[in-house]
C-alpha cells in the first residue's frame, strides 16, 4: 500500500513530521501531483524515529498514533489454504471475510486522510 504525504497529515502527522519521516523512505510513485512511499518504509522511518530517546513526549504519542493507524490499514490481508476441503461453512465465512475486509476499505480510509489534511491546511 502507498501512502503520500497529505495522507500523513490527515492521519494525525504534522507538516514536519511528515516531511521527516520521508526523507528516509524512497519514493515508490505518484499519485496525482504527489509522490507515494511504501507503508513499510514509513513504518520503518517511525520506528528509527521512536528509537530516538530525545523526542518530545507529545511527537511520541503522535507517532505512536500514527503507527497504530497506518498498521490498522494493513490488516485487511487474511491468509486463506489452499487446497483446504470446501465446506458449507467456509463459504459462509469466506463472504464474510470478503464484505468487511475488501482493500477499497483502506482507499476509503486514505482518501478520507488525505480530504482531512487538504481542509486542516486552509
Amino acid at each position: 500500500m502507498h501512502i503520500t504525504t497529505q495522507q500523513l497529515i490527515g492521519l494525525g502527522a504534522t507538516q514536519y513530521q511528515a516531511r521527516e519521516l520521508i526523507k528516509a523512505c524512497p519514493k515508490v510513485g505518484k499519485q496525482g501531483r504527489s509522490n507515494t512511499y511504501s507503508r513499510s518504509d514509513i513504518l520503518a522511518a517511525i520506528d528509527q524515529r521512536l528509537a530516538n530517546p530525545r523526542i518530545r513526549p507529545s511527537t511520541r504519542i503522535t507517532l505512536t498514533q500514527l503507527q497504530q493507524q497506518l498498521l490498522a490499514l494493513g490488516s485487511n490481508i487474511i491468509p486463506i489454504p489452499f487446497g483446504a476441503p470446501a465446506t458449507p461453512t467456509k463459504s459462509a465465512v469466506q463472504s464474510l471475510l470478503n464484505t468487511g475486509l475488501s482493500p477499497s476499505n483502506g482507499k476509503h480510509k486514505l482518501k478520507a486522510a488525505e480530504i482531512r489534511a487538504k481542509h486542516a491546511a486552509k
